[in-house]
């Protein structure tokens, strides 16, 4: 199908009979110059709260209980309401579950509340738990500097429109490779050798006189790795953005302006020109006639 477009400021109809053309016109109009440095700019802010989501958000991994399998011998010692609630974490924190205690004459009241906090134990770091953690430091800063930049492309100079081409291949290659390298806390000691899992395991057991496993030994997959997934597409569409839509034009210069102006209105004056022209011709003819009569 085909339709019209309105191709300023001529006002002339341009026929665009596919996706592609209408993109071309699209991006080549002035008018939209703003798409090429706000979409770019969208994806990565948005890539920028995703990744410190699945960072600080303490819901990224989890470790899910068994409580419901729980060996009818053990029944007796744990009671027949016994629950354990899943325990979550991240790279930074884990979701902790605190208590509060309101006593008002004879009621009482007792509030429960979840937040992230620090982990308790965190001293069996092994070198990649140490490389997600620096990684979720590193690819959002690096990622608000270069959102920065894209922003203030089209009012600085050309020296920084030069640097587009360098950024968009950093949000490609760096920061995608560095946000999906967060993946390894799934084979780190965070999940492998979790400390709060195995101290309150450890306590279970000896509580219980057994060797019943009440968490899982690996971890699952969490709320927050599906932000991480998001934050790694979204820096790999910023660089995709940057290289098709191309550099944000910078501002003309005022005489530049008022020049391109000047060589549209030209052609409309030009045939007044020519009729004033012709009417000075035939003014001469005129009096040339009458020098050859008088002679």
């Amino acid at each position: 199908s085909s339709f019209t477009a309105s191709n300023t400021p001529k006002s002339q109809e341009l026929r665009i009979s596919s996706i592609r053309e209408l993109f071309a016109f699209t991006m080549g109009n002035p008018d939209f110059n703003l798409c090429k440095w706000i979409c770019p700019a969208i994806c990565s802010i948005a890539a920028i709260i995703t990744a410190n989501t699945f960072a600080f958000w303490c819901r990224s991994f989890k470790f899910e209980s068994n409580a419901v399998d729980v060996p009818p011998s053990l029944e007796p010692i744990l009671g027949d309401e016994f629950a354990l609630e899943t325990l979550h974490f991240s790279p930074w924190t884990q979701l902790k579950t605190s208590t509060s205690i309101v006593i008002d004459g004879s009621d009482v009241t007792i509030y429960t509340r979840d937040e992230c906090v620090d982990w308790d134990n965190d001293n069996d770091m092994d070198t990649k738990w140490v490389f997600v953690r620096a990684a979720t430091i590193i690819t959002p800063v690096l990622g608000l500097i270069f959102t920065c930049l894209i922003c203030c492309t089209p009012c600085l100079s050309e020296g920084v429109a030069k640097l587009w081409h360098g950024m968009s291949m950093c949000f490609i290659l760096v920061l995608t490779l560095f946000q999906g390298l967060t993946f390894l806390i799934y084979r780190s000691n965070a999940c492998d050798r979790n400390e709060v899992v195995g101290d309150i395991g450890n306590l279970l057991r000896n509580v219980t006189n057994s060797s019943f496993a009440f968490y899982d030994e690996e971890c699952d997959w969490d709320e927050g790795s599906n932000s991480n997934i998001v934050a790694t597409c979204c820096w790999f569409l910023t660089g995709v953005c940057m290289l098709l839509l191309g550099v944000p034009k910078l501002d003309v210069e005022p005489e530049a302006k008022e020049e391109a102006e000047a060589e549209e209105e030209a052609p409309e004056e030009a045939p007044a020109d020519k009729e004033e022209d012709a009417d000075n011709e035939e003014e001469g003819g005129d009096k040339n006639e009458e020098d050859v009569k008088e002679t």
